[in-house]
């Protein structure tokens, strides 16, 4: 009897409650911001770069009178790697906030962004509501065309070293005279300029320019292994771009060619931003695939398409000896005309193989496998410096450096 009393009493209340509830919602919807008084945009480089950290910038606008608290959740490619999947923030009445967060892609080539979300609270807290903004940005993948600015600061002071030992070498072209300084060196006083005005006349030097790079790609089977987070391929191409853009800054003609059982691109040797260009567009849609290179095509191509002495720089990498021959044998066409360089990518692993203590019959065996392969790949590099051809061995690390090091070496001494 008490229970069907309170029965109707009770349904009221409850009635009441939603009543309220839903007023409170509806007050709380009236009083958040709209969807369409947000604004998300998405911020970036034209070109990100391979293998290093890119910036995103992602900006709200907030067009209401009440303060935003939101999540933000862009949709980045799949394949690249983020620092951060949410970004929570506030954005002021009428004003704007930023966030930041780092994509970095592990291939080369074209992806594409999809939409900004945005999910925030009403004012009375008690809804949610989402928005979407489609900002399809493309997402183009090149070389690591980021690290051009430090390798660039460190070639600079490792050129003004390199210029003055090719000043002292002789390995330079006679620019102009002019009057002596106590900081020139005395046998650069020109003595016939010198009793013609009567006062001491010195020569100015300056390195060679002008002069061809070959950067030569080999898009085969061995190009394609993963070496760390990149291919090996990434990493010869990275270098090769940092070369490519200290050497056109130093008035180079830098060329482009990569091949695989076949010529896949060529780009005769030219100077100036836009032969740079053309050499980043091409390595940016380069891609290594499981065939065997052929270095004899390869190398009979390069020498009828390019008659002029150049440093040829080959990125290439060898499995066995059938392979080291074949190379030793079309490098050695090169000469005497242009001067070649193979540049190879080592292997840290086999090293640590080599030299592991071996506790069982499998790592017996991996170490002798390892030292096999060191002891071909030595073999190879001798017989090709015995022959005049310029080797680089190093690991991905220390690539860049040591081919730009190598190259102002090359340049100091005259050789090319």
């Amino acid at each position: 009897m008490l229970a069907s009393t309170w029965m109707p009493v009770l349904g009221w209340v409850a009635l009441l409650i939603l009543v309220i509830a839903l007023f409170a919602a509806l007050l709380d919807l009236g009083l958040s911001a709209k969807p369409t008084q947000i604004a998300l945009s998405r911020s970036h480089d034209a070109l990100l770069s391979i293998g290093t950290p890119n910036f995103i910038t992602l900006t709200v606008a907030n067009h209401s009178t009440q303060e935003l608290r939101y999540v933000l959740r862009d949709e980045s490619p799949d394949e690249f790697q983020t620092s951060a999947r949410l970004l929570p923030g506030v954005a002021p009445p009428h004003g704007t906030a930023q966030h930041e967060y780092t994509l970095k892609p592990f291939r080369r080539g074209e992806y594409a962004f999809g939409s900004i979300n945005c999910r925030y609270r009403g004012v009375l807290g008690l809804l949610e509501r989402q928005t979407e903004q489609q900002a399809t940005d493309p997402a183009i993948v090149y070389p690591d065309i980021l690290e051009l600015r430090k390798h660039t600061l460190t070639a600079r002071g490792t050129e003004q070293q390199t210029d003055r030992r090719t000043r002292l070498r002789g390995g330079a072209e006679f620019e102009r005279l002019r009057e002596y300084t106590p900081d020139d060196e005395y046998r650069h006083i020109d003595w016939k300029a010198t009793a013609r005005v009567r006062k001491p006349i010195a020569r100015q030097y300056q390195t060679e320019r002008n002069q061809n790079i070959m950067l030569v790609y080999d898009l085969g089977r061995q190009m394609t292994s993963p070496y760390g987070e990149l291919l090996k391929v990434d990493y010869a191409i990275n270098s090769g771009v940092v070369l490519g853009w200290v050497g056109s800054q130093r008035g180079e003609n830098i060329g482009l060619m990569t091949f695989n059982d076949g010529v896949r691109a060529y780009l005769p040797p030219r100077t100036g931003s836009g032969q740079y260009r053309r050499i980043l567009d091409a390595l940016y849609r380069a891609q290594p695939e499981l065939v065997e290179p052929d270095y004899h095509e390869a190398i009979a191509y390069l020498g009828v398409r390019n008659p002029r002495r150049s440093l040829v720089i080959i990125f290439t990498d060898i499995a066995d000896r059938t392979a080291a021959q074949t190379l030793l044998t079309s490098v050695g066409s090169l000469q005497p005309r242009h001067l070649p360089m193979i540049v190879l990518l080592a292997d840290p692993n086999l090293r640590q193989y080599a030299d592991a203590e071996p506790h069982d019959e499998d790592d017996l065996y991996r170490a002798a496998v390892a030292q096999r392969l060191l002891d071909e790949r030595a073999t190879l590099l001798k017989t090709l410096e015995a022959h005049g051809v310029i080797t680089l061995d190093v690991t991905a690390e220390k690539l860049t450096v040591s081919l730009l090091d190598r190259y102002l070496q090359i340049k100091a001494r005259g050789a090319l």
